[in-house]
């Protein structure tokens, strides 16, 4: 059992092999053995770790939006963005460090924490504020900031835009700036009319709109007729809410609850 024998020859030459051995006072190889087998143990574990932290540091998402349609989802920090049509969206998958990568027409609004980028084949808007747009698509870019600051960077320019502000850039990376009057873009927008629709059709259509989740905590069936048309939630539910004498609130979990007086 210490001594290694090729298998395949006879059982009268392995025993004169192994006596040779032993007559000449040959040392067991077997803690040589174990010792190869530990080193490449070892290294097969070294090797698996370092390709599984690879793939954690390098895993990613991709989101992308349906023809035709906008497509909204909350990053792992709960802001949230609009992809329109088929744009699409790429991040982390694991170790979620505030940048995403867009091929497309995305609507952001961001919370606030650390530096938030996205990135785009020519370049990058860092993120100062909260809400802004960024439409990127053949070497054409188009930034709009609605709240707070956002800095662009299209080739070779930079520029910090504020609320109220756009900036274009052509192939040529020249960045262009001017104003926007518009409060959200049109994708970004809810706009429904109802006619006798319960509450709970009406919070399913914000919920997947807007991305959360609403709760309704109330016996009787109560109908609303009416227009919604606005790009924040609050400013949904109060539509929904005041005209059926309804309230509304967001509780410790973020989550909309809507409730009788």
């Amino acid at each position: 059992r210490y001594y290694k024998v090729d298998s395949g020859i006879k059982k009268e030459d392995a025993l004169n092999i192994i006596f040779f051995k032993i007559e000449k006072g040959e040392k067991s190889d077997r803690r040589k053995s174990l010792k190869i087998r530990l080193i490449t143990v070892a290294s097969v574990a070294a090797s698996i770790a370092i390709i599984l932290m690879f793939y954690l540091l390098t895993a990613t998402i991709d989101y992308k939006g349906v023809p035709g349609q906008t497509f909204t989802l909350r990053l792992p920090d709960n802001s949230r963005v609009i992809l329109e049509d088929e744009s699409e969206l790429t991040l982390r998958k694991y170790f979620w460090n505030r940048k995403v990568e867009l091929q497309g027409n995305a609507y952001f609004e961001v919370q606030k924490g650390n530096k938030f980028v996205v990135s785009f084949k020519s370049g990058s808007v860092q993120v100062l504020g909260t809400r802004f747009l960024v439409n990127e698509s053949n070497n054409l870019l188009q930034v709009r900031c609605f709240e707070g600051k956002v800095k662009t960077n299209f080739g070779q320019e930079s520029v910090i835009l504020t609320k109220g502000m756009q900036a274009t850039g052509n192939e040529q990376g020249n960045l262009i700036t001017g104003e926007t009057e518009d409060q959200f873009p049109g994708f970004a927008i809810f706009s429904k009319n109802y006619s006798g629709a319960s509450v709970q059709q009406v919070a399913d259509d914000l919920e997947s709109f807007f991305d959360v989740s609403i709760t309704i905590k109330m016996s009787e069936s109560r109908k609303f007729s009416g227009t919604i048309e606005t790009g924040t939630i609050e400013n949904a539910m109060e539509m929904l809410t005041q005209p059926l004498q309804l309230e509304f609130k967001l509780n410790e979990i973020n989550q909309f609850v809507i409730y009788r007086k």
